[in-house]
């Protein structure tokens, strides 16, 4: 079955702000709440995505009595694009949460803390990392009694994995599948285990 989703109208855009900043959202300037509605063209991922780029930027920021606007819009250059606005918020994370985030990408939407510390360069700070990516907005972390996290959008994790260099991108496909293996063992009792195994293998280095 086709769904068609019909862009957000700048009504419901403006809505969806208020819903957002909660009680802040009548302290925010017309030109702010115009300059989100207007570049997020009606797609709710990129209306969140604009305010996280405000927010990074400085332009927004929380105090103690809520969101107020501390900088010039206008003087901001917004990305045209979703995929760009996504690539200029990884570029401005720290190198050591950028480099985990694109290690976990090479997991997929989903992916496990534990093979996440195995592959990753540095296993010691994982923790700690991963707060910093949950805070920044690009993971969650997901109930139950594995310790599961997974990206926000699987959009925000394509792009994330399409920035890496083919040579990384099969360099950790082949550590993961590795990793897998001696999580599971060469025979997993679980389909999405073996359908995981062959897929990093498949993507790994001859």
């Amino acid at each position: 079955t086709a769904i068609r989703l019909a862009p957000l109208t700048p009504g419901d855009s403006q809505a969806l702000l208020d819903r957002l900043f909660g009680p802040s959202a009548a302290r925010l300037p017309a030109g702010v709440r115009e300059l989100v509605v207007a570049r997020a063209g009606g797609n709710p991922l990129y209306l969140e995505e604009v305010i996280r780029n405000l927010i990074d930027a400085g332009v927004l920021r929380r105090t103690e009595t809520g969101w107020e606007c501390a900088g010039d819009p206008a003087a901001l250059d917004v990305p045209q694009t979703i995929h760009a606005l996504l690539l200029s918020r990884l570029d401005r994370l720290p190198p050591d949460a950028r480099r985990l985030v694109q290690e976990a990408a090479v997991l997929g939407p989903v992916f496990d803390e534990t093979l996440l510390r195995m592959i990753g360069s540095a296993p010691e700070s994982c923790a700690a990392t991963l707060a910093v990516l949950r805070d920044a907005g690009f993971v969650e972390a997901m109930s139950g009694a594995d310790p599961r996290h997974r990206f926000t959008h699987a959009f925000l994790q394509e792009v994330v994995y399409q920035n890496l260099l083919m040579r990384r991108r099969a360099e950790l496909h082949g550590r993961a599948g590795e990793a897998l293996e001696r999580l599971c063992g060469a025979h997993p009792p679980r389909l999405e285990d073996l359908e995981a195994l062959g897929h990093h293998f498949r993507l790994s280095p001859e």
